[in-house]
């Protein structure tokens, strides 16, 4: 029996998913701040950095999978911002979702995905970057922030 694939976008499905079930079936608690403008504003901005960062890794042939052992420090692009621009694409599509729906139960959500991300791939990827590139990684990881 295969065990079910624990990645990042799955996790952001999952969360988008909530949010639209929470927004669909749960007692109407609407914030005043469900704001379409801002949830084309933060979707834009999320798959824009996430396609960039995506990018890079394809440019650079390095593994985009969690886990694998990457080839190639990545610090330039989105990386000289961010340490985990597609993850932090998908907090902001994510966002973005719950700003369109604007449900109050919505934005948890939100900050449930971050802290799954943050904490299920972005800090353990570090470890392997130190692992892997020594120095160069721990002077990245000293210079750029995460999120």
């Amino acid at each position: 029996m295969s065990k079910f694939p624990d990645l990042p976008p799955l996790w952001t499905i999952a969360a988008i998913l909530l949010i639209f079930l929470i927004n669909r079936l749960a007692p109407v608690l609407p914030l005043e701040i469900s704001n379409l403008f801002a949830s084309y504003l933060f979707g834009i901005v999320g798959i824009i950095i996430a396609v960039w960062a995506a990018y890079s890794f394809f440019k650079y042939k390095t593994t985009i999978e969690p886990g694998e052992i990457p080839s190639t420090l990545l610090t330039t692009g989105p990386f000289r911002l961010t340490r985990n621009p597609i993850y932090l694409g998908m907090v902001l599509v994510t966002l973005a979702a719950a700003a369109r729906w604007g449900h109050v139960f919505g934005y948890p959500v939100v900050i449930i995905l971050y802290i799954v991300l943050d904490r299920r791939f972005a800090r353990p990827e570090e470890k392997t970057l130190i692992e892997t590139f020594g120095d160069k990684a721990q002077d990245y990881i000293a210079s750029v922030r995460r999120w």
